[in-house]
């Protein structure tokens, strides 16, 4: 649906699998759903599924800094100039 420019039915979609377990305890699936949200403007969801697919796979940050769906994302909720302690 994303590659098809179907952006609120790719949404629409991952809202209804939400209810799934076998979904939504998988990081994969809230970083799709983080870029569904953010093609369609709500950055609040973005934001929040991208959190949620951080906390369950750390390896998807290094993926989300190069994904141009995910670029202005990532740079929201884990800027690169914030000092590592």
């Amino acid at each position: 649906l994303l590659c098809m420019d179907r952006n609120v039915t790719a949404l629409t979609k991952c809202n209804e699998l939400m209810t799934f377990p076998e979904y939504n305890q998988k990081g994969k699936f809230w970083y799709v759903h983080a870029i569904c949200a953010n093609r369609n403007d709500d950055i609040f969801t973005a934001m929040t599924s991208l959190e949620m697919a951080l906390m369950l796979e750390p390896d998807l940050e290094e993926i989300s800094r190069l994904d141009s769906d995910m670029m202005d994302v990532i740079d929201l909720i884990r800027p690169l100039d914030e000092p590592q302690y």
